[in-house]
């Protein structure tokens, strides 16, 4: 019978991960009802633009990364 570390010791395998991240942080002080609605129409923004910009690299940059590569 194996044991579990031995089973261990005899894997192997491969893996490639890609990884798109798009951040955003600042700081508002505290403030009065303007700077709430100001943060919800910044944070909706944010995420509208970080959507066209992830969307576009990968609709544009991706597949020249992997043209480049398979042309290797």
């Amino acid at each position: 019978m194996v044991d579990e570390e031995d089973a261990r010791k005899r894997e192997s395998g491969l893996r490639i991960d890609f990884t798109l991240s798009i951040g955003y942080k600042r700081y508002r002080p505290e403030a009065g009802v303007e700077d709430k609605w100001e943060a919800h129409v910044g944070t909706v923004g944010l995420l509208i633009t970080g959507s066209i910009v992830a969307i576009a690299i990968i609709i544009i940059v991706v597949p020249r990364i992997l043209a480049w590569i398979t042309s290797l």
